[in-house]
C-alpha cells in the first residue's frame, strides 16, 4: 500500500496531502515516524532528501513536497477536477498553490516561529504580518463573487492556500482585518 510518512500528525506540510487523500478518496497508510526510526540507516536511505512529509509508492519510489504529493494522490484517485477541470483551471490551481508556497508561507512561518516561541523578533513578526495581509488582500479581491479559488468546487488551490493561512488567521489577523476582508474570511470559514 502507498504510505504517507510524517514525523508528527500536526506537521503543517502533512495537512495538504492528508486532506487531499481524504477528499479524493486516495488509499494511503499514514505512518508517523519516531526519532529512533528516523535515525535508522534503512530509513535514512529512504528519506535521502531529509524532509517530511513523503509518500512511498508500492514500488518503493518516493515523492516529497506536500503539493506534489497531493497532486499525485488526486491523479492516482482519478480526480482530475481537484487539479483543474480544464487546462486554464489547471494553470489557475498551479498558480494559487505556488502563491501559497512562495507568497504566504514565508510570512506564515515567521508568524508561527514568533507565536510558538521558537524565536522572538518583533520586527520580523511585524513585517510578516504586513506581508500576509497583502497576500490576503489579493485573495479577497479574487474571491469576490466566488465560493472557491478555481471553478465551482474545492481544489488543491483551496487546500494549499488554507493550510498556509491557518496560523495567520488563528493568531495574527484580528477581527477588524478579517471583517474588512469578507470574501476571504467567508472562504476561510468554509474551508475550516
Amino acid at each position: 500500500m502507498t504510505k504517507l510518512y510524517t514525523n508528527r500528525l500536526d506537521h503543517f506540510f502533512f495537512y495538504t496531502p492528508r486532506i487531499t487523500a481524504a477528499f479524493v478518496g486516495a488509499k494511503v497508510e499514514v505512518v508517523v515516524v519516531n526519532q529512533e526510526q528516523q535515525d535508522s540507516a534503512e530509513f535514512k536511505a529512504k528519506k535521502a532528501h531529509g524532509k517530511f512529509p513523503m509518500l512511498e509508492l508500492e514500488d518503493g519510489t518516493i515523492i516529497f513536497e506536500s503539493n506534489a504529493i497531493a497532486a499525485y494522490l488526486a491523479r492516482s484517485a482519478g480526480n482530475q477536477a481537484f487539479l483543474g477541470a480544464t487546462p486554464y483551471a489547471e494553470a489557475q490551481v498551479e498558480q494559487w498553490t505556488l502563491i501559497a508556497a512562495t507568497g504566504n508561507w514565508p510570512h506564515a512561518s515567521k508568524i508561527a516561529y514568533n507565536v510558538f516561541g521558537f524565536t522572538y523578533n518583533t520586527e520580523e513578526f511585524n513585517d510578516a504580518i504586513k506581508g500576509i495581509k497583502e497576500q490576503v488582500k489579493i485573495l479577497n479581491t479574487h474571491l469576490e463573487g466566488k465560493k472557491w479559488l478555481v471553478g465551482n468546487s474545492i481544489t488543491l488551490a483551496d487546500v494549499s492556500q488554507f493550510i498556509s493561512l491557518i496560523v495567520p488567521f488563528s493568531f495574527a489577523l484580528d477581527g477588524g482585518f478579517r471583517k474588512a476582508m469578507p470574501h476571504v474570511s467567508d472562504w476561510f470559514q468554509r474551508m475550516s
